[in-house]
């Protein structure tokens, strides 16, 4: 055993004599006293490994009861399932106790519900996502990845993103598509060895979904790309009517983004890149002829896709107006200076036909994309005022005050986006 300063010097302890009862040699030379007052730590491990041991090793206590637990997934496949129907909902409906499944089934729950809190019901997750994170450091998941994996990943990238917290939901959601593509979600032939169509189905959507929200997210924040359109999507054959009614909407919101390719982004986030054009009339183009005239699918699947269109279709007018694209005498719409009252007033339209419940659930991001196209219409304004003795859109800041409106409804108080529209609109108009 070593003596306390030879301990404290790191340092081979050396005796004098067999017993070390004369002090060691390091102590002698050194002239210091050679005690054995500290008492050693206990062997085993330490730390945050040893506490998450002994934490896993109690009984396992949710920070939801079981009447919250199940209400709280009962919302989400009720609101969240018709955007995001990537989880079996009969595999969940078994679970009559959490004490009985696995850790990572246990996450996958947890993570869901910190999502349904922050999305749907404005509410705090932080102890659901404590739970989470705590619990999931005992799962070797990085090295051995499931389908629930992935899951979790992007759960906990939704609940960030719903905090505002965008290098932690960036950072989530690129670990989710990381292990899609270590399992393989991302290739084709990796499904002909799934022998259930349900399993290979929900593996499917899980990857475009990744692939679509990693699109909208990375313009948002100026990311780039990591997913391509490498799988099919998934077929409508081998599924009950409900889900047949889901994967229509589902199949055109793909399509939709698919328009979206890496060149796009390439543009978007280098604005030293020169564009035709031509280059986007034809992606405007592409945008509207996405989506049939009438989407017959279910409400909530409805309202996102077509405002998504909507803001796809500012984003596109917004590289335009960065590569001096713009005309006020171009023969193309998409090109002229007021399409965002165009744009505006076809929200309106889809907005003004839609419960204000079923427009919550789609949470912040929805507001972030009013927000987009309503700060783009303030510009408009302002140019209009600015440039012309007659206004060219007197309609806009009606549509503008609609949209403001809207914002508020949707997210009382704790809205960040409203509170910078205010502000512009404060600053930049009379």
């Amino acid at each position: 055993r070593a003596c306390d300063q030879c301990r404290r010097r790191k340092i081979k302890c050396i005796a004098t004599d067999g017993l070390n009862k004369l002090g060691c040699q390091n102590c002698t030379n050194a002239s210091l006293p050679c005690t054995y007052e500290t008492v050693p730590l206990k062997k085993g491990p330490k730390g945050s490994k040893a506490s998450v041991l002994h934490e896993l090793k109690q009984p396992r206590r949710s920070p939801l009861s079981q009447d919250a637990l199940r209400d709280t997934l009962a919302i989400f496949f009720s609101k969240l399932y018709y955007v995001l129907p990537i989880i079996d909902k009969s595999e969940l409906s078994r679970i009559v106790d959490l004490e009985q499944v696995t850790l990572e089934r246990y996450c996958l729950i947890l993570s869901m519900c910190s999502m349904v809190y922050t999305q749907v019901l404005d509410r705090s997750a932080d102890e659901l996502i404590r739970v989470t994170l705590r619990t999931r450091q005992a799962i070797d998941y990085v090295e051995t990845p499931t389908l629930d994996s992935v899951h979790i990943s992007f759960f906990l990238f939704a609940t960030f993103f719903g905090r505002n917290i965008h290098n932690t939901a960036w950072f989530y959601l690129r670990e989710a598509i990381t292990f899609a593509q270590l399992i393989g979600l991302d290739n084709e032939e990796s499904y002909k060895n799934i022998a259930s169509c349900t399993t290979a189905g929900y593996r499917r959507r899980t990857f475009w979904v990744l692939y679509v929200t990693e699109r909208a997210y990375a313009i948002q924040r100026h990311h780039s790309l990591s997913m391509q359109p490498t799988i099919d999507l998934p077929s409508l054959a081998n599924h009950d009517t409900q889900q047949d009614d889901d994967l229509t909407g589902f199949r055109h919101m793909v399509e939709l983004w698919s328009k979206i390719d890496i060149d796009f982004l390439t543009l978007w986030n280098d604005t030293r890149r020169q564009v035709s054009a031509d280059y986007m009339v034809n992606l405007h183009s592409k945008l509207q002829d996405a989506l049939p005239y009438t989407l017959d699918i279910p409400e909530v699947q409805r309202v996102d896709i077509l405002i998504s269109q909507q803001w796809l279709r500012v984003i596109i007018w917004q590289l335009s107006t960065s590569r001096m694209l713009l005309s006020s005498t171009a023969s193309e719409t998409s090109l002229q200076f007021t399409f965002p009252v165009l744009v505006c007033r076809d929200l309106l339209q889809i907005t003004s036909s839609t419960t204000h419940d079923v427009l919550r659930v789609h949470g912040l991001g929805l507001v972030e994309k009013l927000f987009e196209i309503a700060s783009t219409l303030v510009d408009v304004i302002v140019c209009d005022l600015q440039l012309t003795v007659h206004a060219q859109t007197p309609e806009a800041p009606r549509y503008l005050a609609e949209v403001l409106k809207l914002m508020r409804l949707l997210r009382p108080g704790r809205n960040p986006w409203t509170a910078i529209l205010e502000d512009k609109i404060k600053q930049s108009l009379p």
